[in-house]
């Protein structure tokens, strides 16, 4: 028997096998904002997105969509069999970019922290995302450091996608986390 009427159905923790700590919900939001150091040698963070695909109707609406699959890595599948992509920003010749599953983002193990995107449905948050990620010219000037230039850096990039997408962003007050507070402009 299902719904209220069985009482195992109504445990706080069931949805994790009684062990919230170890399981995670399966309905529960994938899009998070992950950060690791940057150089692994530094005080400063890098952050970076992160979209888990994590149930058949995210699947279904973006799995063949063409703003990742025409990228040369696209959906990448994690270890419960879910697709999932990272983006985050990278200099190339000079130029802030876009990058979708850049190397150290992809990684897991090295993530000092991360925060899930809440307040919004995650088919609205995932395309926003994507929107803003092709909407972005990869046009700026790169700076390590903005506030000392005129430039942007990743942080700064992440900042201005979930700007654009109308998102919340964390407030990483105590992480060292330069261009934070510098999102990019996208048109």
């Amino acid at each position: 028997m299902g719904g209220v009427f069985n009482y195992v159905n109504l445990h706080v923790y069931h949805y994790a096998g009684n062990n919230p700590v170890v399981y995670r919900d399966p309905d529960g939001k994938e899009i998070r904002v992950q950060i690791h150091r940057a150089f692994h040698i530094t005080p400063f963070y890098h952050a970076s997105i992160r979209i888990t695909l994590d149930n058949p109707i995210l699947t279904n609406a973006f799995q063949n969509d063409e703003r990742v699959v025409t990228e040369t890595t696209g959906w990448r599948t994690d270890n419960n069999g879910n697709l999932y992509i990272t983006i985050g920003g990278e200099a190339i010749g000079g130029l802030l970019h876009g990058i979708i599953n850049r190397g150290t983002d992809v990684q897991e193990a090295n993530k000092n922290g991360f925060y899930l995107i809440t307040g919004v449905d995650e088919i609205t948050a995932i395309e926003g995302i994507l929107r803003s990620y092709v909407s972005y010219n990869n046009d700026l000037n790169y700076d390590l450091f903005p506030g000392l230039g005129d430039g942007y850096n990743s942080n700064s990039y992440i900042s201005g996608i979930l700007n654009n997408a109308g998102l919340p962003r964390y407030d990483f007050e105590k992480k060292n986390m330069p261009g934070w507070d510098k999102p990019i402009p996208i048109p």
